[in-house]
């Protein structure tokens, strides 16, 4: 019997299977709706009635619910409302730094080093963090200790993740609260919001940021424009695969009904490929009129806002890169056990300076 849900580490092509699926199909083993076309993976992302799943806050201490309460991306009507005006002032008040400078003291003097751990997994990050005006030692923490911070996003966490997650909340959550009440930008919002959607931003650019450094990487040719190559890596290789939605009410779909409280799984990676919406989608073209409508961050009233800042980040690497000669060391590359993104585990480069 089929199945919509698989680690991507246990697959070598994705694409393959989603293209052995109708563009809608019930997954009777994991009680969810899978969608795979673009027309219907934009219709969920847009319907009133699909829902972001409420997290399982269970074994969670009050700074840990406070920063998963108050996410934009976590929450539906007039709280997703209040939530957003928040992340979209946060994202206002961000100022421009570089990226060549944060990859220059990220990489040093290595000229061989894995960019998975050495720069895609801070990257992302520290931009965000400097962009702030964080001090390096507080930026340098919260870099440091993102592999425990992302667990707060697990549906299901062991009884070690829940202290590991629980401890690292209150430290961070101290940490950005102390900073933004010295920030005046910041006084007449509601604190407990902006501490939970910079913490937010952080978390989502941890993976979607380090997976598009790492896939752009990939598919970049040398004599490629580099924002055309970045943003036809996230409709050909996107870092995240797919979204959940949970019905509030019954949803009818090309005369399939989901039921209200069914889960959906919307598969934004088999949109980008979706040959009704995208010509020969399986050819990775930077030329393509409309690589800008792939769904990678999402659509509607959740689409994820670091979109600009992501693509800008992801070119200004690459433009560092392509200004040295990059050679990458390995053939086969393995990915993160996860079903939601596809995040190779390291990439070993070299990198020639001179």
């Amino acid at each position: 019997m089929q199945t919509a849900i698989f680690l991507q580490s246990e697959v070598q092509d994705p694409y393959a299977i989603y293209a052995n699926f109708p563009s809608i199909f019930r997954d009777d083993i994991n009680h969810i709706w899978a969608v795979y076309s673009y027309a219907h993976c934009k219709t969920i992302l847009t319907h009133p009635a699909a829902l972001i799943p409420p997290v399982n806050k269970d074994g969670l201490n009050d700074y840990a619910r406070i920063i998963t309460g108050g996410l934009a991306r976590l929450s539906n009507g007039n709280e997703h409302i209040r939530a957003r005006e928040t992340a979209m002032h946060l994202f206002q008040c961000m100022s421009p730094v570089s990226t060549t400078d944060i990859l220059q003291h990220l990489i040093g003097k290595a000229t061989t080093f894995d960019w998975v751990e050495t720069v895609c997994k801070k990257l992302p990050v520290l931009s965000i963090l400097n962009s702030f005006g964080f001090n390096k030692e507080d930026g340098d923490f919260i870099t440091d200790h993102m592999h425990q911070l992302i667990r707060l996003m697990l549906p299901v966490k062991t009884e070690e993740q829940l202290i590991s997650v629980n401890n690292i909340s209150k430290e961070i959550y101290h940490i950005i609260e102390k900073h933004l009440l010295k920030d005046a930008r910041f006084i007449n919002l509601a604190p407990e919001l902006c501490i939970s959607n910079l913490t937010g931003l952080i978390i989502q650019s941890f993976d979607a940021g380090r997976g598009l450094l790492s896939n752009a990487l990939l598919n970049f040719q040398d004599k490629d424009p580099v924002q055309k190559s970045v943003i036809e890596t996230l409709r050909f290789d996107s870092p995240i695969h797919n979204t959940r939605r949970i019905a509030g009410e019954d949803i009818i779909i090309d005369n399939h009904k989901i039921e209200k409280g069914q889960s959906i799984l919307v598969v934004l990676a088999a949109a980008n490929r979706d040959q009704q919406q995208f010509k020969d989608p399986g050819s990775y073209n930077i030329e393509r009129n409309n690589n800008t409508a792939a769904l990678t961050f999402g659509y509607g009233i959740h689409m994820c806002l670091a979109r600009q800042l992501s693509i800008n980040m992801a070119t200004e690497a690459l433009q560092f890169l392509s200004s040295n000669k990059v050679s990458i060391l390995q053939t086969q590359v393995e990915y993160e056990p996860l079903i939601n993104a596809r995040l190779p585990k390291e990439l070993q480069i070299s990198i020639d300076k001179t």
